[in-house]
Order: structure tokens, then sequence, then C-alpha cells
């Protein structure tokens, strides 16, 4: 049997480091997300990427990526090389730069908020935009 395709989210939004040396997140983009790993048919992963700026977000909440999960939602840190960021989307289904409503998922009619959208991301060499993945 096959393994669930996996649904990887990259948003814009930065993970800040936190004082217990977890990454700092909005319980909002956790909310969401969990929304997207409800309507998705496999896991859903947002892949990070680490900021030390000073966050004034009012429902911030430091997680442990490596413990987190919440409802087949799990968090993990960009990779910084970028063999081990082809590695990491190539066998993904769908990679998504943008949030689209969990409902859109479910239907066929394409979602006019998601501006790069990669199926099948093993080679992520370019977009709609004719950039590159990173």
């Amino acid at each position: 049997m096959t393994a669930p395709a996996e649904l990887i989210l990259l948003p814009s939004l930065r993970a800040r480091v936190g004082a217990k040396g977890g990454v700092m997140l909005t319980q909002k983009y956790l909310d969401g997300a969990a929304a997207y790993a409800r309507a998705w048919p496999g896991p859903v992963t947002s892949l990070l990427r680490p900021d030390n700026s000073t966050s004034w977000d009012m429902d911030a909440i430091e997680i442990d990526p490596g413990d987190y999960s919440r409802d087949g939602h799990a968090v993990e840190m960009f990779p910084t090389e970028s063999q081990a960021l082809a590695t990491r989307l190539s066998n993904a289904a769908l990679v998504t730069r943008r949030w689209r409503s969990p409902e859109s998922m479910r239907s066929s009619a394409p979602s006019p908020g998601v501006a790069r959208t990669w199926s099948r991301a093993a080679g992520c060499t370019g977009n709609s935009s004719g950039r590159g993945c990173a």
C-alpha cells in the first residue's frame, strides 16, 4: 500500500526562537494549518524558516518542532541546503506557499489565492512566475 500523499506548507510566517529554545508561532497559524490537516487526506507539514527578530504577535506560542503534532499537522525547520530541500519536497503531492481554504482543497475549482503551487515538487526548478522554488 502506498503512503498517503503529503501536503507541504511553506508559509511566509517565520519561526522566531523562543525562550525555551523552541520556535514561536502564532496560534492563528497553527489553527489554520490544523484545519488543512483535517481536510487533506494525508499528512500536512509546515516547513518554517527561522528568524531571530523580535515579534509582537499577541497570540504567539512556543512549540518544539520535533514534538509538535496536531490533527495530522507537523512542523519542521526549512532545510538550509538546496539538495536537502529538493529531497524533502520530492515526495510531496502538493507544495504551496500561500494559504487557501481547506474547503477549496476538496473542490475542483482552483483557488485564486494560490500564487505558487508545485505538484510533484522533485524538480522544483520553476513556477508560473519563472522563478525557482527557494
